[in-house]
């Protein structure tokens, strides 16, 4: 298996059984006639698949995985299966936040994708997962987003934990390979996470006729499925507070701050306005409920409650 990029060479990609026969009934003296019914087109197009599961809100997860790799079954096929199961399984739930999935050639597809639509998911993609080689049965493993730190990261360790996956294998983001690189990308930071059974190029079948359905099977794509759901299921109940407004809002107005103010340098409690000011802080559109609990040294009780009254007075979305 071999691919040649932007170049004006041909060439085939074959089996290696014919291989062996063309090897055997030829020499290299012998002559082929070679047509190829192809043109280049300056004004050509790319073709890619798209589906919106609309929710109540206009925030995004975004579920990518590609449609380039002809005859592979753990390196094409498995993806768009699985994804094409979570439309299923999806498209009869409520949705709280809107799920985009996009089958694209790998590579050229996320970025004609992105130059296209790069405004939009910037401002309402909150997370989302890459879905490659999905479907053998011989270990779950991931690739987290850059910083290790989104939204979709937390959301699938959590996946892993209530599935009782336990040996699951992290992968550096320094061994990326498919789109997450695209998305991760310097001024596309969607933080997305890649979802793999076995990852690309880690298994002896990989780029060969042997990635067939002896290597693909129901239990592989199933077990592949099922981390997927839960981890977009997770992430669809997942509360991620983005800010209204730049900068601290005025809160005297909205009745969130003491007309008297009293210094005292020894104690470490803050006022409850400070901790609506800690909390908005935070409230970028990058963490989680619990996070901001973590982050601002606050219960996760008091912060929803912080969250509520934040909501109430329409000082953030989710």
């Amino acid at each position: 298996y071999i691919t040649s990029y932007y170049k004006r060479r041909w060439g085939f990609c074959i089996s290696y059984n014919n291989y062996k026969i063309l090897d055997k009934r030829y020499s290299s003296s012998d002559k082929f006639k070679i047509v190829i019914n192809s043109s280049f087109n300056k004004k050509g197009n790319l073709n890619y698949g798209e589906l919106i599961l609309k929710g109540k809100s206009k925030k995004e997860i975004l579920i990518s995985t590609y449609i380039c790799h002809p005859s592979m079954a753990n390196n094409e096929l498995s993806g768009p299966i699985v994804s094409m199961g979570l439309i299923n399984y999806f498209k009869n739930k409520k949705l709280n936040k809107t799920l985009r999935f996009i089958f694209i050639p790998e590579t050229i597809g996320s970025i004609s994708y992105l130059s296209k639509n790069i405004k939009y998911l910037k401002e309402n993609v909150i997370g989302g997962y890459n879905l490659s080689c999905i479907g053998d049965e011989r270990q779950h493993s991931c690739m987290f987003s850059k910083y290790q730190n989104s939204p979709s990261d937390e959301a699938l360790i959590e996946a892993y934990k209530l599935l009782k996956i336990k040996n699951y294998k992290v992968y550096s983001f320094l061994k990326r390979g498919s789109d997450e690189r695209q998305y991760n990308s310097p001024g596309i930071d969607l933080g997305i996470t890649s979802i793999f059974r076995t990852k690309y190029g880690e298994y002896k079948e990989y780029h060969s006729s042997f990635d067939n359905f002896n290597l693909v099977t129901l239990k592989g794509i199933m077990g592949g499925y099922k981390v997927a759901q839960k981890a977009i299921s997770n992430l669809q109940n997942s509360i991620i507070p983005q800010t209204n407004i730049f900068c601290e809002p005025m809160l005297s107005k909205r009745k969130m701050y003491s007309s008297l103010s009293i210094v005292n340098y020894k104690s470490n409690k803050f006022s409850f306005s400070k901790k609506i000011l800690n909390f908005l802080q935070y409230s970028d559109g990058k963490n989680r409920l619990e996070d901001i609990s973590k982050k601002i040294n606050l219960s996760l009780n008091e912060t929803q409650n912080i969250y509520k009254l934040l909501k109430k007075k329409k000082l953030v979305d989710n």
